[in-house]
């Protein structure tokens, strides 16, 4: 497990490089809204006369240029359907007046019919159910949450709730009836959305508490939106943010989430996998999203994938930026940082750096084709415990379910710590081609921790099949601090580094110049992994075309690039000052 002295070091150099600073704004109209003190009948325009509900805005349209404002420490349950588009020199603003906590807009409520006695039926013993429509995705009871059982009609103590889709019924586990038993009974998906909106453009989004619903934050087909400085997925059910177009030309382009927290509040660790996961996706790019940027966010604890960036056939998922995030899911059972995927032609020329992945337990899935993975940190991944195979490789390529995986290039990553192998090319029956990926300048250091797939101390496993082939592997360095020297696997032998560069040319693979050796970082145990004077990644990897590394550090910084993460930056030594002796 990575310390909190690495997470710490990480997060603050990563996050702590950029500042949000909001310079203040003159809008065409300012209305204000105050859950308490509100009213519907006022004109809105003005903190002393403010509306009351959403439902106000909800129903009115907006011109180019105002501004719709929560007054901080307001609590709203409600669904915000964003009425009106702004334009490019005047977007529409959702924000925050006053002081204290964010005004929080929540799809979290009471769960219908559930306080009353006659609505629920005891099964035996302690197990109750009562019709519900709609599967509740997460259940607080009496606010704390508890996990779904693996039997919907069989809840327990610890797993207290279940959910039959065919016969629309809630299971729950209660001592007596629910109604009375209970002081509070209360499910995600009361409503949909906490926010959402459909075909709209130039919207911003700012300063705002986004919670639960099935989806906290949906942009369909809707272009130039901007959220920053939110908290966003706190109790949702599946995804925080949702973004995607609706047909083949219909697409969602053109959109920034930066400075943003998007926790799942999720804490519980299920003892069997949930298919689907809940809660889901942390942020997700479905089909039709095009050239947006997330930045500088905070993600922690998603079910599935924290960023996952995705496509299908007939549309077009590329141009996306994904940098500068920091991502963990140390509470969860399950949880992945990073994913692209998209079957051939749909998903391409997206970007994916400066990232920092740390204690998660699902594999970083890098697929679809003419993608890039630079310059990121994955560290302190560990299996999931129930399931029977290894889940957490550093970066894995599988082509599965038909996804392409070819000519995507990972370059000046540093992947350590992980109990299965840092670097993971699949091979299977079903599984597409895996080939013209490019591997350069990665750093693998103590992988195979503790894999459940006999790649015990193996950084790099390359399997043997036939949709494997013709891929590149140069100037990468595999190190295992125990001094273990096979820590290469490929097509089913492990060898060491020196052999793996001999296998050059086999199956169409180029494989060279890589190195065995310890990095030498300044500080491991401090999380300070940048390289020492001595490392023998200094000068030792290829130019693959990137001009700017981690910390805005160019690259190359000396004669040559260097392998990993960090460019290394000598210590400027005073000059030497010759004392001259009087003749």
């Amino acid at each position: 497990m990575t310390t909190r002295k690495t997470i710490k070091f990480i997060r603050d150099y990563m996050l702590g490089m950029a500042v949000l600073i909001l310079a203040p704004q003159a809008w065409a109209a300012e209305y204000y809204v105050d859950s308490v003190q509100g009213n519907d009948a006022n004109n809105g325009l003005s903190a002393t006369a403010p509306w009351k509900t959403i439902a106000k805005i909800n129903s009115r349209s907006f011109n180019p240029g105002d501004a719709i404002l929560f007054k901080r420490g307001g609590v709203w349950k409600e669904q915000l359907i964003v009425p009106s588009s702004g334009n490019a020199s005047n977007p529409i603003t959702f924000g925050a007046y006053g002081s204290g906590a964010k005004p929080i807009i929540t799809a979290l409520d009471a769960i219908p019919g559930g306080k009353s006695a006659s609505a629920w039926t005891n099964v035996s013993g302690n197990v109750w159910y009562m019709a519900l429509a709609a599967d509740p995705l997460r259940v607080f009871l009496d606010g704390k949450e508890y996990g779904r059982a693996q039997t919907p009609s069989a809840p327990n103590s610890t797993l207290r709730f279940g959910y039959d889709s065919t016969a629309g019924r809630l299971y729950l586990y209660a001592p007596a009836n629910p109604a009375s038993a209970y002081s509070t009974l209360e499910q995600s998906a009361a409503r949909t959305h906490a926010m959402r909106m459909s075909n709209k453009n130039y919207i911003t989004i700012r300063d705002l508490d986004l919670r639960g619903g099935v989806i906290s934050l949906e942009l369909a087909e809707s272009n130039f939106i901007l959220v920053e400085n939110c908290a966003i997925g706190w109790y949702v059910g599946k995804f925080g943010i949702l973004g995607h177009g609706y047909g083949p030309s219909k697409v969602c382009l053109n959109n920034v989430i930066r400075h943003c927290l998007l926790d799942s509040g999720s804490r519980l660790r299920s003892p069997y996998h949930l298919n689907p996961e809940i809660p889901h996706d942390g942020i997700k790019l479905r089909y039709g999203c095009q050239n947006w940027e997330i930045h500088d966010n905070e993600l922690y604890d998603w079910g599935h994938t924290a960023i996952y960036v995705t496509s299908e056939s007939g549309y077009q998922t590329k141009n996306n930026k994904v940098y500068s995030n920091y991502i963990s899911a140390a509470n969860i059972d399950y949880g992945r940082g990073l994913a692209i995927d998209g079957p051939d032609g749909t998903c391409f020329n997206n970007e994916m750096f400066f990232n920092s992945v740390i204690d998660t337990t699902c594999r970083n899935q890098i697929n679809g084709n003419h993608n890039l993975f630079y310059y990121n940190i994955i560290a302190g991944m560990t299996n999931v415990t129930h399931m029977a195979n290894g889940t957490a490789q550093g970066i894995s390529v599988e082509g599965y379910t038909g996804w392409a995986s070819h000519h995507n290039k990972f370059f000046n990553n540093l992947i350590m710590n992980c109990d299965e192998a840092g670097i993971k090319v699949w091979g299977y029956t079903g599984a597409t081609d895996k080939y013209a990926n490019e591997f350069r300048n990665n750093i693998i250091y103590n992988c195979g921790r503790n894999s459940k797939d006999n790649y015990r101390n193996i950084g790099i496993v390359i399997e043997s099949h036939a949709t494997v082939k013709d891929n590149i592997y140069t100037n990468n360095l595999v190190f295992h601090p125990d001094g273990i020297t096979n820590v290469v696997n490929y097509r089913g032998t492990a060898m060491s580094v020196a052999a793996f560069n001999n296998q050059n040319g086999n199956n169409g693979n180029t494989i060279m110049n890589n190195l065995y050796g310890d990095p030498r970082f300044t500080d491991s145990g401090q999380g300070d992994y940048t390289l020492r004077a001595d490392s023998p990644c200094i000068d030792a990897g290829i130019n693959v075309g990137l001009t700017m590394g981690m910390a805005n550090v160019p690259v190359p910084f000396g004669s040559k690039v260097d392998i990993g993460a960090f460019e290394f930056i000598p210590v400027p030594q005073p000059p030497v000052v010759q004392r001259v002796v009087p003749e």
